[in-house]
């Protein structure tokens, strides 16, 4: 069975405020990286400066990228069975 490890940047590190700006995963069977997902994230509100000094991650970047009401449904199905517990 594989498991998905993954990694959120964020606009900040609120989890009410603040919104998702890529996402990152790969699934890793017997040690063995086997599938990756990698995507931005539009935010619909400006990176602050600080967070783009953090993640490299501007405006620029994210501006032409779908939002998370459409990205998140592709990462669960990435996702799948990969991980305990998800739906």
């Amino acid at each position: 069975m594989a498991l998905c490890v993954f990694d959120l940047e964020t606009t900040g590190f609120s989890p009410i405020q603040d919104k998702i700006i890529e996402i990152g995963a790969v699934k890793v069977e017997r040690g063995v990286i086997t599938e990756r997902f990698s995507t931005f994230v539009n935010p619909k509100i400006p990176i602050p400066f600080k967070i783009t000094q953090l993640t490299s991650i501007t405006d620029d970047m994210v501006v032409d990228a779908e939002t998370i009401d459409v990205v998140l449904p592709k990462f669960l199905d990435f996702i799948g069975d990969a991980c305990p517990g998800s739906p």
